[in-house]
């Protein structure tokens, strides 16, 4: 019976059903030779948009707006549609924090020089771009084929990292004035390799935006091997040298950051092609010291295939990441799709339409395009006779909470922005990333699965800048649209105390919360009107100035923050000096005459 009872169970996993395919509509309905799609809400309407980019030199990439009701509609003078690739790659990121995405695009560099340069788009707010043309950033020459953003110096401006097939990969600092500066100094700049995507992600969590390089190989093999760039967080970074995610010898074609054990910690899973002596993809597990072990003998790991585009998503809201690989085997061109077991392993799903269809699957890119909750899934098609792949959630039961962020301090759009949730025990961790998989980006938006659970216990968003933001008590099923904000203060401090015309410094004790005054012999201590400095935007009671009684004992004085949660109660006592007069004011002797 039990052995009955498991194969019952596990045959229901492989072969659930968690998505239905969608056959009619602008995202599907024409047919083109594509690498790279990309999600982001250009208009700030609250729903995802998608770019679809064309690598045909002669055909038009084009941007598709999201209509909110589940359709889409093409927009022709967007101002991207208008200038032809061949162009592989995209990025999203509010580079002069106005409020509005620009995108940037990577073209590859065999259609001639000014075909090869990459281009950048400034959002004009209305529907339509302009292209950028001045500056090395959209003038160097180079076959790009994957770029992405992150604040790496944390100046509040997104910076940019261009991963280059042949010859350095490039790095642009943002100057906050609409221009770049070229990088050309460090590792991070003076290496060759042949390079398909560059992941930003804050691996050790000291707030600083660390690199992971994913290359393939050049003219012949062996590959060049993948690079991790550790953040001094003085503008240089360090290379690591150590450990099998920098000495794999695979083929790597792209990469995705995603937290799978829910422990905090980034891990990262790489898709490689087959043509190397290590065939199978890649998952790292990160330790939470900037090192990493790999994950072996699991289906993610021996699964082989020649495996593009990626993207971790919690596809059934259980509260565990699952993954979504897209394959381009001639033999066998079934994407692999791999739900969570929550315990470190997980199950090869087999009859989804997601692993069912027989595409020739590129990028692979996930968002939540008609806000119900569950993460929907795209991919990419190289095909002018196969349409691309779009498969919309069919749901469940289960509670969700979707979080969307908007940077003040930070950048506009949050890039590096770590957001945790506590739900019914589990903490989850989710990172604001500008590319993932291979040529793609997913959406901005950070979508939580809950399971049964109905409130998020609390959620912190620790933002570029290093402001932490905390929010408790949180209903579920809902999408959150959280703007930055300076937390209140906690601190509940007595910084200063001083009554008029005392003797000497008062004593403050924060250890025991106490202050200590002392005033001259004989004064009168019953009505006293001490000026007292706390901790900013806090308050306290008695109130500064207020007169107060001290000659019956310490006076407690209770400070409660500018938060309004945390309090202290601080005592204050007031003494008087001894008489300090040594006169002789009388002297008799018993029968003396006189004075």
């Amino acid at each position: 019976m039990a052995i009955f009872v498991f194969l019952l169970t596990y045959s229901s996993l492989v072969n659930a059903q968690y998505y239905e395919k969608i056959t009619s509509g602008a995202l599907v309905d024409i047919k083109q030779r594509n690498y790279s799609s990309t999600w982001a809400d250009v208009n700030n309407d609250g729903f995802d948009d998608m770019l679809i980019l064309e690598l045909e030199v002669d055909l038009q990439s084009v941007l598709y707006m999201n209509n909110g009701d589940g359709t889409f509609t093409a927009n022709p003078n967007s101002g991207i549609s208008e200038h032809l690739g061949p162009s592989i790659a995209a990025t999203w990121a509010d580079f002069n924090n106005d409020g509005f995405l620009d995108v940037y695009i990577c073209n590859t560099g065999n259609e001639g020089d000014e075909q090869s340069k990459n281009m950048l788009f400034k959002n004009n707010g209305n529907g339509t771009f302009t292209r950028v043309t001045s500056g090395e950033i959209v003038n160097d020459y180079g076959w790009s084929l994957g770029a992405s953003w992150a604040d790496y110096d944390r100046d509040g401006f997104v910076d940019l990292y261009v991963a280059n097939f042949n010859g350095i990969n490039y790095l642009y600092k943002n100057n906050g004035d609409e221009t770049f500066t070229k990088i050309i100094t460090g590792e991070i700049v003076n290496e060759s390799a042949a390079s398909y995507g560059a992941y930003w992600a804050d691996v050790d969590n000291d707030g600083w935006p660390d690199l992971f390089i994913a290359n393939a190989f050049g003219a012949s093999l062996p590959p060049d091997q993948n690079c991790l760039f550790m953040n001094n967080g003085d503008g240089t970074f360090t290379k690591v040298l150590e450990g099998h995610i920098v000495n794999n010898n695979g083929i790597s074609h792209g990469a995705s950051w995603g937290d799978f054990n829910n422990d905090g910690f980034l891990d990262l899973f790489v898709s490689n092609h087959d043509w190397s002596e290590n065939k199978f993809n890649f998952l790292y597990q990160n330790n939470g010291d900037g090192t990493f072990n790999q994950v072996v003998g699991i289906n993610v790991a021996t699964d082989m295939n020649t495996s593009f585009g990626s993207a971790w998503l919690d596809a059934n809201n259980d509260g565990y990441l699952d993954l979504i690989v897209a394959n381009n085997k001639t033999s066998n061109r079934r994407n692999f799709f791999y739900i969570s077991n929550g315990d470190g392993t997980f199950n090869s799903i087999l009859t989804d339409p997601v692993n069912v269809d027989v595409l020739r699957s590129f990028g692979m890119t996930v968002s939540d395009y008609n806000n119900d909750g569950f993460v929907d899934v795209f991919v990419s098609t190289y095909s002018t006779s196969q349409e691309n792949g779009f498969y919309k959630n069919i749901g469940n039961s289960n509670n969700w909470l979707a979080v969307a962020l908007q940077g003040t301090v930070s950048n506009r759009a949050a890039i590096g922005a770590k957001v945790n949730i506590w739900a019914g025990g589990i903490m989850q961790t989710r990172e604001v990333n500008s590319a993932s998989g291979q040529y793609s980006s997913s959406s901005f938006v950070q979508n939580f699965g809950i399971g049964t659970n109905t409130i998020i216990d609390s959620l912190y968003v620790r933002w570029p800048s290093g402001i932490i933001n905390k929010l408790y008590n949180i209903n579920s099923n809902q999408k959150l649209n959280l703007i930055e904000f300076l937390p209140l203060n906690d601190e509940t401090n007595i910084i200063a105390f001083s009554i008029n015309d005392q003797l000497g410094e008062t004593i403050i004790d924060e250890q025991q919360s106490s202050v200590t005054v002392t005033m001259p012999y004989g004064q009168n201590i019953t009505a006293l009107s001490p000026v007292i400095e706390i901790s900013a935007g806090a308050t306290i009671i008695p109130a500064s100035g207020e007169s107060v009684d001290f000659s019956q004992g310490a006076v407690n004085y209770t400070v409660t923050a500018e938060n309004g949660t945390d309090t202290q109660v601080w005592s204050a006592v007031v003494m008087t000096m001894p008489n300090s007069e040594t006169n002789i004011l009388t002297f008799m002797i018993e029968n003396q005459v006189g004075e």
